[in-house]
């Protein structure tokens, strides 16, 4: 079974969670919906999801897969059970549909390339 796996850097910084936060999530939302709209996506992986110096709580995280797996299946045009991935401290989440594709372990490839 093909698997349409969508790759976004969604630029969002700790500062964010607080002052903006509902303006912040509002334009996530609207870039989440246009994706599974337009795209279709079996997994949606996103970087930035903080940053590495800067890193969003555990509680911030799970706000942020949670809003996003709320859009996603908003958006979808049939039922879908979504799953989400990410590390305290890692600026990476991935959101996928489950059935579709299974993963396993969340982790950061290092020294994937030797010279």
């Amino acid at each position: 079974m093909p698997a349409n796996i969508v790759f976004i850097n969604i630029d969002w910084k700790e500062g964010r969670m607080h002052n903006t936060l509902s303006t912040n999530m509002s334009k996530l939302k609207d870039m989440i919906k246009g994706v599974v709209k337009k795209m279709q996506p079996t997994m949606i992986c996103m970087c930035e999801v903080g940053e590495a110096g800067r890193p969003l709580s555990m509680r911030q995280m799970q706000q942020v897969a949670d809003e996003v797996s709320r859009t996603w299946k908003a958006a979808a045009t049939e039922h879908i059970q979504l799953c989400s991935m990410f590390e305290k401290g890692a600026p990476y989440m991935t959101v996928y549909i489950k059935g579709c594709i299974e993963c396993s372990k969340h982790r950061i490839l290092r020294d994937l390339y030797n010279t």
